[in-house]
């Protein structure tokens, strides 16, 4: 646990009067609306050599920021700061460059007196008022700092600031941590300023600030203990160990992430399937098997040295019906059917996670009615990551990555997009080797990093990246300073990057400056295709 204090030295000077306006002796109220408080400037710093609340935290009013492994925090311009001398009404001032002003708005602090030690409260909340709403940090975290100090009449004052909460930093571990979207506790859900004090209520969900990859904060109003936590909209959790913050101190909590695990040596029936919804780690521990997987809407998979072959000829091996993650972990690899794909997805989206390390092979059949990764009736494709192989070579009217010929039935894939990773995607007849296939459409192709391979397929001929003949696609746009790609075509008269053969229609193809592309990186936007 780490107290970090905020620090401001304010110095709060009466505005001149004259001296015999002054009396001696006599506690003496004064006239509403005269001697206002000005404050010459304001500094706020705090150290620690511990690690910081966070490098990453959003650009609240107040900034957070780390320096050579400590933490330090400034007021930025148009921080609103409000002051009270005693009960009478709080002033607020406006932080500007380097000092504290009355900006339009505004209004000055007045000396309700000439007593001695009165006392000078001043806070700043993130909210601007004095009710701050706790329940939802997921856009930027909560603060509230506050001072009090007692000083004489005419006095100059300085005020140190401090932590009015507590933050709470949730530490995510497990294979399947990435999975985790959004992680929850319970506290108080509002602090409120009443007659100079802040006071928590509303007990309730605090929905945390996604700091980093596996990690969550939350700023909380101390004293309530945490003792639940839940993720991904989940069923409440009970900690092992409560915590009960303290006013300006930061708590850690490590939790780990599991799931259930089916091991899909030990399943009996054919095809595994993953309901709506459900998060499961798939391990085919490295034996080969043939099985197939449905994976049903909004369901989130790790496929773990999964090696399959489709039980019969007219299946897809891997099947997603909807939107679906894939976390990649080992080596899998998966082979179709004469009629099926080894992975294809049936409208909504497809996200697949992993590292250079975790390996997906897909290796397309001979077949008229199938691909490779598979993208139909307007189904789109993120890759964010992993080493992941997509050979359709041997497919008659499949693209390696994107849409296939299923008859007339919405041969079309919706976008495809890829963040990362290496990919390498072979076409097969007639068609591209990222894109559509022979006959087929679909939207745009977007590449913002990784290291891409991508090889048209035979026959008449598609391009490597684009259409197939007949086909048509969107825009394609290629970006990123680390981005490699090598786009080849089997066919002469084919775009490597555009139309393949008697292609129909494609959008704008924009290269980026700092973008390789078959071995020349662009110093410049390039826009057309890439022949």
């Amino acid at each position: 646990m780490i107290k970090t204090t905020y620090t401001a030295l304010a110095a709060l000077m009466l505005a001149a009067c004259a001296s015999d306006e002054l009396t001696d002796g006599t506690v003496q109220d004064l006239p509403e609306g005269m001697y206002p408080l000005q404050i010459a400037g304001v500094s706020i710093t705090a150290e620690s050599n511990a690690e910081p609340w966070g490098a990453d935290t959003p650009q609240t009013r107040m900034a957070e920021n780390t320096t050579d492994g400590k933490y330090s925090s400034a007021w930025e311009s148009g921080d609103k700061i409000k002051v009270q001398i005693g009960d009478v009404t709080p002033g607020t001032y406006t932080y500007q460059s380097s000092g504290l002003t009355v900006a339009a708005g505004d209004a000055y602090a007045y000396w309700p007196s000439k007593a001695d030690d009165q006392t000078i409260r001043a806070w700043y909340t993130s909210s601007g008022n004095e009710t701050v709403d706790l329940s939802d940090q997921t856009k930027g975290l909560a603060y509230v700092v506050t001072a009090q100090k007692t000083a004489n009449f005419n006095t100059e004052v300085s005020l140190t600031f401090s932590h009015a909460l507590a933050k709470v930093r949730v530490e995510l571990t497990g294979e399947i941590v990435s999975f985790v979207d959004n992680v929850s506790i319970k506290g108080y859900t509002t602090c409120t300023l009443s007659q100079g004090t802040w006071n928590g209520a509303n007990v309730g969900e605090i929905k945390m600030y996604k700091v980093a990859d596996k990690v969550f904060e939350a700023n909380v109003y101390p004293g309530y203990q945490i003792q639940e936590v839940k993720a991904n909209n989940g069923a409440w959790s009970k900690l092992t160990t409560a915590v009960t913050p303290n006013v300006a101190n930061r708590y850690k909590i490590e939790i780990g992430v599991t799931s259930k695990t089916i091991t899909l040596s030990t399943e009996t029936e054919e095809v595994c399937t993953v309901e709506s919804g459900k998060c499961l780690i798939i391990d085919g521990g490295g034996n080969s098997l043939n099985k197939r997987i449905v994976i049903q809407d909004n369901a989130q998979v790790m496929l773990k040295n999964v090696k399959l072959a489709a039980p019969t000829t007219e299946v897809n091996t891997i099947e997603i019906n909807g939107s679906a993650t894939l976390l990649l972990s080992g080596t899998n690899e998966i082979n179709g059917a004469t009629q099926g794909c080894p992975l294809t997805v049936i409208r909504g989206t497809l996200t697949i996670n992993g590292t250079d390390n975790d390996k997906l092979t897909l290796t397309g059949e001979n077949s008229y009615n199938a691909g490779c990764l598979g993208l139909r009736e307007g189904a789109s494709l993120i890759i964010n990551g992993g080493d992941i192989v997509a050979d359709g070579s041997k497919t008659q009217h499949g693209s390696g990555i994107g849409a296939y010929w299923t008859g007339w039935n919405d041969p079309r894939y919706g976008s495809i997009t890829i963040n990362g990773g290496k990919i390498n995607a072979s076409g097969g007849g007639n068609s591209a080797g990222i894109g559509s296939g022979s006959q087929c459409g679909g939207g745009d192709i977007i590449i913002t990093g990784g290291n891409i391979t991508a090889t048209g397929g035979g026959n008449l001929g598609g391009a490597g990246i684009g259409t197939g003949d007949y086909g048509n696609c969107g825009d394609i746009t290629i970006s990123g300073t680390n981005t490699v790609v090598t786009a080849t075509v089997v066919k002469e008269g084919c775009d490597k990057i555009g139309l393949g053969y008697n292609g129909r229609y494609c959008g704008t193809v924009t290269i980026k400056a700092g973008v390789t592309v078959n071995n020349t990186k662009y110093t410049s936007d390039h826009v057309g295709r890439i022949e």
